[in-house]
């Protein structure tokens, strides 16, 4: 986790990529960590996926 200070180039993520994050939200939830606000803009896919904009952590 951190604070992204530049900008990064990529897309929002499709119904496609739904079951690529389904085992990571359960990990973070398995370690008390909450999203908040989980939708397809929150998902950031460059070549990797990045879970943007905690509400609750």
């Amino acid at each position: 986790m951190g604070f992204l200070l530049e900008k990064i180039e990529g897309r929002a993520a499709s119904i496609q990529d739904l079951k690529t994050f389904e085992p990571v939200l359960e990990k973070l939830h398995g370690l008390g960590i909450l999203h908040g606000d989980a939708n397809r803009y929150t998902f950031l896919v460059t070549g990797e996926v990045k879970l943007l904009d905690f509400e609750h952590l």
